[in-house]
């Protein structure tokens, strides 16, 4: 009987289970996989992600270009359709939750889909296009870069000087930057690791070591115009790099309507006025500054 009694007892707690998953499921549903074109435009609103950094998003103050350039990218998803899309913006709360697989790792190298893909339908950021990024989702071009070397107080014209010169280097976990660092064999106990890409360059102008950093050239040039005794000084790669958003590799039709949007949009006054009040310089002198520096 005491056998009987407890075998009862433990039906009745998978029971009470599998009701309480079934109703956190049904109060809470979890996206199986990211959102097709289709399932976007039927539903009436589009969610991306930003992220709380310059050029990006903040919560206050002049609003950041890639926010802008969202909003206008909505539009034309509404005047194509002729359906209104009203635009959701999630605010990821790290860098690295881009990358995160469902058990909270980034594995480099590896193909699955990230978990936060699954909540927002794109990544509207200035994302440094890699190829194990492209394995996990799909890169939209927006402009290219070059992986500059800033330094305070040194001169470093590549990554072999910043060894020999024994310098530290600001620098973000799971950053292109930091694969660069890792690639080119740099000592882990000389890196300063930052919880924000878009703190790199304020935290080598508040520190007190003579010390570079690594950030994209579009980045860069933005910061060191607002923080004096920051220069640019060298270049951690030769090759040219892009930066983009993304989209899930499920979505094909979204991807292509990023695309199409950024082939047209980058040839308007628009496009040209919004990058200037955001860098302060021309988007043609910045293609310029690339090509000399």
């Amino acid at each position: 009987m005491e056998n009987l009694f407890w075998g009862r007892i433990l039906i009745l707690k998978i029971l009470i289970f599998c009701m309480f998953t079934l109703v956190t499921v049904y109060l809470n549903p979890i996206r199986a996989e990211a959102r097709s074109l289709e399932e976007i435009l039927a539903s009436g609103y589009i969610i991306s992600s930003l992220r709380d950094r310059d050029t990006v998003w903040h919560s206050s103050g002049p609003k950041q270009l890639q926010e802008e350039i969202l909003e206008l990218f909505v539009l034309y998803l509404t005047d194509k359709y002729q359906k209104t899309i009203k635009l959701e913006k999630d605010i990821v709360p790290d860098f690295s939750d881009f990358w995160k697989d469902k058990s909270g790792k980034v594995r480099q190298g590896d193909t699955y889909t990230p978990a936060y893909m699954d909540k927002v339908d794109l990544y509207a950021d200035i994302l440094t296009i890699n190829e194990w990024r492209e394995k996990l989702v799909t890169m939209i071009s927006f402009i290219p870069i070059r992986e500059v070397i800033f330094c305070k107080g040194a001169a470093a014209r590549n990554i072999q000087d910043l060894i020999d010169q024994n310098l530290y280097v600001y620098t973000v976990k799971n950053s292109s930057y930091h694969t660069l660092l890792e690639t080119a064999d740099f000592p882990e106990d000389k890196m300063i690791f930052i919880s924000k890409t878009g703190n790199i360059l304020q935290a080598l102008y508040s520190g007190k070591r003579i010390a570079c950093s690594i950030l994209d050239s579009d980045g860069g040039l933005y910061q060191t115009k607002r923080l004096s005794g920051l220069k640019m000084t060298g270049m951690a790669n030769k090759q040219f790099s892009q930066i983009g958003w993304a989209a899930s590799r499920s979505s094909e039709k979204l991807a292509g309507e990023i695309k199409d949007f950024f082939k047209t949009f980058m040839k308007t006054e628009k496009f040209h006025a919004l990058f200037e009040k955001q860098y302060g310089l021309s988007y043609n002198s910045y293609l310029r500054i690339l090509a000399t520096f």
